[in-house]
């Protein structure tokens, strides 16, 4: 991944770190002086103890939280774009006739939903792969986040195709204008879906071609993918090094993990509100 050494090192803080794992102040080194002064914390020497007052003060802002949380996704798109058509109502039929299944519905293993587990998938700089939809890191980044829902859930999707190609349903929305867009291919149970993660609906396969999905490219196997990453010595894009980083994540826990993302967006914040208070 190119990061530099600054950003990669403070990702491995919260990737590795959970709020147990503080103790004393030398295990907090790499939150800023101003996130701590804005929870009423000021730094104390690297040997001293956290109370549990300040551990939970730190709590509140570097744990992400994800109850009640809206995930956005394209389906209003889809199905306003199809009020306009007189003919093409596949999207919003398949929807109220549940043919088609959104992902927070399609149950895995576990019994959960697919995005109700998401809360326990572990994803790099992020606590959660709850917290990585909910902050919308899904919309435009359609062939990363699908292939990651390939890596992590395995125990429901098989043989997964990644695809690229064009959907004309979702032209002219803020992340694809031309409809350009990627997606997977998986079977379960002995049914095929196209697994749509900006929809976030799984759809029988032999709704493809009604709705309106076009490959533009040959269709790899995810796990041919992921082997080629692994065995050829080439520079790697940031995402490709980042897929390669959830097939490490997938088998490790996120209980009480820290989220690198929700601190820089909480710092974000705390520097517009003190920009606007000057």
């Amino acid at each position: 991944m190119f990061l530099n050494y600054r950003r990669r090192e403070q990702e491995i803080f919260f990737e590795d770190t959970t709020i147990q794992d503080i103790k004393t102040w030398s295990d907090v080194k790499q939150i800023e002086d101003d996130v701590l002064y804005s929870i009423g914390m000021h730094r104390k020497e690297d040997n001293v103890e956290l109370t549990e007052k300040e551990k939970e003060a730190l709590a509140s802002v570097l744990v992400f939280q994800t109850a009640h949380t809206k995930i956005e996704h394209l389906r209003e798109y889809v199905v306003s774009q199809e009020k306009e058509s007189e003919q093409d109502h596949t999207f919003t039929q398949g929807m109220l006739e549940e043919t088609m299944i959104p992902l927070e519905k399609f149950p895995t293993a576990t019994g959960n939903s697919v995005i109700e587990e998401a809360k326990h998938k572990n994803v790099p700089t992020f606590s959660s792969l709850y917290e990585y939809l909910a902050t919308g890191k899904h919309l435009g980044n359609c062939g990363f986040t699908s292939n990651m829902f390939g890596v992590y859930y395995q125990d429901i999707f098989q043989n997964v195709e990644c695809h690229k190609g064009i959907l004309p349903k979702i032209a002219g929305s803020i992340n694809a204008p031309r409809g350009n867009h990627a997606w997977i291919e998986a079977e379960n149970h002995g049914q095929k879906y196209i697994i749509d993660t900006s929809l976030l609906v799984a759809i029988p396969i032999e709704y493809k071609e009604k709705m309106g999905y076009q490959d533009t490219a040959k269709p790899t196997m995810l796990k041919e993918t992921i082997h080629y990453l692994q065995t050829t010595p080439y520079q790697m894009t940031s995402q490709e090094g980042d897929l390669l980083e959830c097939v490490e994540y997938q088998s490790k826990s996120n209980q009480g993990k820290m989220s690198y993302s929700k601190y820089t967006a909480y710092k974000e914040r705390l520097q517009e509100q003190i920009h606007n208070e000057r």
